[in-house]
């Protein structure tokens, strides 16, 4: 045996006993390595100031969405985005884990691949691929992956040729929906819980996100220190037209003691009074204790260097409100807030 393998082999043991817990049988210790080359749902999740894990609380993006935000209630929209953006992560994980609970049906030297599998709520079938390279990164070395997917039932004898280095099988259907690559770090039972990676889920492909845009980009990386986020849409519609617009980018960083800061921008009817939609550019930091301040910039789409509106919202640990500015009118001490500026 190779010495390449052999701390595998003595990590793929130590995953075995977390492994037996989310039931997946028929798996070989080999098998294993590959469940500590995925990604967890809590190394993508935006968590804004005082917010609870979605994860620990039950909460999905929909309960989150149903709640409506005051006018001027910055911190809040900012919840909102980053909710709906967790919403899209964690739909990208649960299709792969959906997969994960199926043997491979192939077995290769640092390679696996499932399927295809046919879900028949869904009534598409899928396959997930992955291959582990050792370039020294980490103990586990780098994982890369894909998911494809295809209306219908495809019979697994022709799926031989679909590798990650195919968009579209023209035989089977298969279209690439997933790709990406994670170097695992600390592990956590069966999965790492850090570690560097970045995902590309194709938006046009999947039906409830085609709105979206074209593409989603995810870069992550997170340790025991911080966890950071790196978030661009490709080819979003700007509401109501079927215009794209330049590529869209969020950023999100929460540190271990809790304190983190987010910059994202979207599009709403911000400004009932000017025809169409406007650009909102939201920035937020936030403390160890949650207090915080938010910036807003409402302007014209394309035209960030006049603004139609901008807002400042301050907050402390308890989340109530200790300043507000809206263009020139104010309420609260603005010296009440945490930050000057950001």
């Amino acid at each position: 045996m190779s010495p390449t393998r052999r701390p595998l082999l003595a990590l793929a043991t130590a995953l075995v006993a977390g492994m037996a817990l989310v039931g997946c049988g028929n798996l070989s210790e080999d098998d294993l390595v590959f469940f500590a080359g995925l990604p967890q749902k809590k190394q993508l999740e935006m968590r804004p100031a005082g917010e609870p894990s979605a994860l620990e609380q039950g909460n999905s993006a929909e309960q989150a969405l149903e709640v409506p935000c005051a006018d001027g209630d910055l911190r809040c929209h900012a919840r909102k985005v980053a909710t709906d953006l967790n919403g899209i992560s964690f739909f990208l994980l649960d299709l792969v884990d959906e997969v994960l609970k199926h043997p491979p049906t192939r077995r290769e030297r640092d390679r696996r691949v499932w399927g295809p599998i046919f879900d028949v709520a869904k009534q598409a079938s899928y396959r997930f691929e992955m291959v582990r390279v050792d370039d020294g990164t980490s103990a586990l070395g780098t994982f890369r992956f894909c998911v494809h997917g295809a209306a219908g039932r495809v019979p697994a004898r022709l799926v031989d040729e679909v590798s990650c280095d195919v968009d579209l099988d023209e035989d089977t259907g298969l279209a690439l929906l997933l790709s990406g690559q994670f170097t695992p770090g600390d592990l956590e039972g069966a999965r790492a819980r850090s570690g560097v990676g970045s995902l590309t889920l194709e938006l046009s492909r999947v039906e409830p996100l085609k709105g979206v845009g074209r593409q989603l980009v995810i870069d992550f990386d997170n340790d025991e220190e911080r966890t950071e986020l790196h978030l661009g849409v490709v080819g979003a519609l700007l509401a109501g037209t079927n215009l794209e617009r330049e590529r869209v980018d969020y950023d999100f960083v929460r540190e271990a003691d809790g304190s983190g800061r987010l910059n994202f921008d979207a599009f709403a009817n911000l400004a009932p009074e000017q025809p169409g939609v406007e650009n909102l550019v939201i920035g937020a930091a936030w403390d160890t204790e949650q207090a915080g301040r938010a910036e807003a910039t409402v302007a014209r789409v394309g035209d960030l260097e006049h603004p139609l509106f901008v807002a400042v919202q301050c907050w402390d640990a308890e989340l109530g409100e200790v300043y507000f500015r809206a263009n020139d009118d104010a309420r609260g001490d603005e010296d009440a807030c945490v930050y000057s500026a950001l």
